[in-house]
């Protein structure tokens, strides 16, 4: 049996590392250096061996531990073919931003993490996730 974390373990604790195949993932407590806030991630008790670590605290594509809402009313090309893999669907998910906290919606693969496509309908002048289409720039005042 895997010793209790000092912190609440986080799902897939005890699990063995899917990089080494060695060592088993335990969840650890850091301290973010960009501001200060503490944050919880499976890490392979083999370090510095092996470099494993995951985050399941945080959602997909958000980074900031809130999951996207799934709620939201579709957006213009909510349903559409994804462009990034051609198998996949676009589906509205509203995010929160980590430098302002409002929300924002994103359309994104229904694919997702086989397919990271993504477009952000409400910004018409900027360029998809995914890569595609064009930026214009703004004349400076």
């Amino acid at each position: 049996m895997w010793p209790e974390p000092k912190v609440d373990p986080l799902p897939g604790h005890g699990k063995e590392c899917p990089k080494c195949h060695k060592g088993h993932l335990v969840t650890k407590e850091f301290v973010s250096k960009r501001d200060g806030k503490p944050f919880r991630k499976l890490a392979c008790d083999q370090w510095p061996a092996c470099d494993h670590g995951e985050f399941p605290d945080r959602a997909e594509g958000g980074g900031g531990g809130t999951p996207p809402r799934t709620d939201v009313p579709p957006a213009d090309g909510h349903g559409k073919k994804c462009p990034g893999c051609g198998k996949g669907k676009l589906v509205t998910k509203q995010f929160t931003s980590r430098k302002d906290g409002k929300p924002f919606i994103k359309l994104t693969c229904d694919q997702y993490p086989a397919c990271s496509y993504g477009e952000f309908p409400d910004r018409k002048d900027s360029a998809p996730a995914g890569g595609r289409g064009t930026m214009r720039r703004q004349a400076a005042p």
